[in-house]
């Protein structure tokens, strides 16, 4: 089996347990583990030698015992699919897989849509807000405790006072954008995986990432995702990111313009931030496949 070595940045742990009880599965609350050498045994008694399950022994050989962790139960769903004869659809052509299909696809993850300009926001905060903690920072608390009645102000300060406004209102813009960010993704992170087969997608939850989305989606990174189909998206569909983070369901009467007038304000948003946005970034065209993620990793 491939990706032996995993560090996952995104893992359903209640996905990966679900579908392991339905292939017969049930959670265990530890897991022991016996090597080989453990049938040399004091008094030598035979031990059953088993892994990922629980040994019931009255051997006195030594066993390991371990928590059976969610990435422990992710390599047991694996094994015991291909025990089951379930096929891992491996960077399939996106004709070539139905709803429900299981599916590992690996290539350079990019980030969409509002979340991209998310993840840009969270970075100025960070390089501005170092600078707020520099002398930048003493010149606002001045500018801000100042007296209405003091007119002795150094032209050249004054400068300095609205060079140092000007980057107030400039991070209170940037902590808008990301609130309001926050606020339409919700729980959504949408993001495409692109390799030579094709373009993949898929929405994360990111109350499940394992890392924060800046640490796995600032830069583009190769990533593997694995999960079930959730449909194709044919020739002649789309695959809408606003769509699928449900922000025209929660925020506006359904309208055909809405999301064209989103993706204006998103492509305006980008040029002000200075922001590299393609079409791609916000509206994926078919042949493609919408993937249900169980884990990312790489």
């Amino acid at each position: 089996m491939p990706d032996k070595l995993r560090e996952f940045i995104y893992l359903d742990d209640v996905s990966v347990n679900s579908h392991l009880s339905s292939l017969g599965k049930a959670l265990p609350r530890e897991v022991v583990e016996q090597s080989e050498s453990g049938k040399e045994t004091e008094g030598g008694a035979d031990v059953k030698v088993a892994k990922g399950s629980r040994i019931w022994s009255e051997s006195s050989g030594t066993e390991t015992t371990r928590d059976a962790t969610a990435p422990y139960r992710f390599e047991e769903l694996r094994e015991t699919l291909v025990e089951e004869d379930i096929q891992i659809h491996d960077n399939p052509d996106p004709r070539a897989v139905s709803r429900g299909d299981v599916i590992r696809v690996d290539g350079t993850t990019v980030p969409m849509s509002l979340y991209k300009i998310e993840l840009a926001a969270m970075s100025f905060l960070e390089i501005f807000d170092g600078m707020m903690e520099s002398d930048v920072i003493e010149n606002i608390d001045e500018l801000a405790n100042k007296n209405e009645s003091d007119q002795n102000i150094d032209p050249q300060r004054t400068g300095d006072n609205d060079d140092d406004m000007e980057l107030s209102e400039a991070l209170d813009d940037l902590r808008t954008i990301l609130e309001l960010a926050e606020e339409f993704i919700g729980e959504g992170i949408p993001i495409r995986v692109v390799n030579e087969v094709g373009t993949y997608v898929t929405a994360l939850d990111r109350s499940l990432m394992r890392v924060t989305g800046r640490q796995a989606f600032f830069d583009e990174t190769d990533y593997v995702i694995f999960g079930r189909v959730k449909g194709r998206i044919n020739r002649g569909e789309e695959w809408d990111p606003i769509e699928a983070t449900r922000v025209t369901g929660r925020y506006f009467q359904e309208s055909e313009d809405v999301g064209d007038e989103l993706r204006d304000v998103l492509r305006h948003l980008s040029e002000e931030m200075e922001l590299e946005m393609s079409e791609e970034d916000l509206l994926v065209e078919g042949r493609s496949v919408e993937i249900n993620p169980m884990a990312v990793y790489w």
